[in-house]
């Protein structure tokens, strides 16, 4: 497992910039940064979805670590987005789901799968938002474990009532036509 450099995967915004989240429900909603944290690479965020025989796939599994707080409906509300970055660390392949019925990594005829080979993935979780994954076992032999490591920042933001001037725009799910 390759290690990283924290500015090299630094987060998206800084205590006082803006953020607006497009979210699974096609909303968009804007914030002022008021607290960053990092998430490092932890046996904490490391999701084994178990043995898998040769040639299985195991579908919809969820990953709830990545969930985090807030449900901001007004002005002054907190809500928090994770920015995550996902590596495979076994010999499979991973369909993300977010959420659940709209593909991450998608061509017009494919999903692209991720796998060991792919390095990290990035993605933005919000509030408890969950990934699903589709993991598949494309070796002739069993595996024991199949595991995903996850990282990234805990960016937390106080909703804003119209958009500000200036902003980074953050996109927490997939998109179908």
């Amino acid at each position: 497992m390759a290690m990283y450099n924290q500015l090299e995967y630094g987060p998206v915004a800084k205590i006082g910039e803006s953020i607006s989240v497009i979210t699974a429900q096609g909303t968009e909603k804007f914030y002022e940064v008021v607290f960053v944290e990092p998430l490092p690479k932890s046996i904490d965020l490391i999701e084994d979805f178990g043995s898998l025989a040769s040639g299985a796939s195991d579908n919809a599994n969820k990953v709830s670590i990545l969930e985090l707080e807030g449900s901001a409906k007004i002005e002054t509300d907190l809500s928090e987005v994770f920015q995550v970055w996902m590596e495979v660390m076994d010999d499979i392949t991973v369909s993300v789901l977010e959420p659940a019925a709209q593909a991450r990594f998608k061509t017009r005829n494919d999903s692209i799968r991720v796998d060991y080979n792919s390095g990290p993935v990035e993605l933005y979780v919000f509030e408890d938002d969950t990934i699903l994954v589709n993991i598949t076992n494309t070796t002739q032999y069993l595996l024991n474990q199949t595991r995903i490591i996850f990282w990234g920042w805990r960016i937390v933001g106080r909703q804003l009532s119209k958009a500000p001037e200036k902003y980074t725009r953050l996109v927490a799910t997939g998109f179908s036509r």
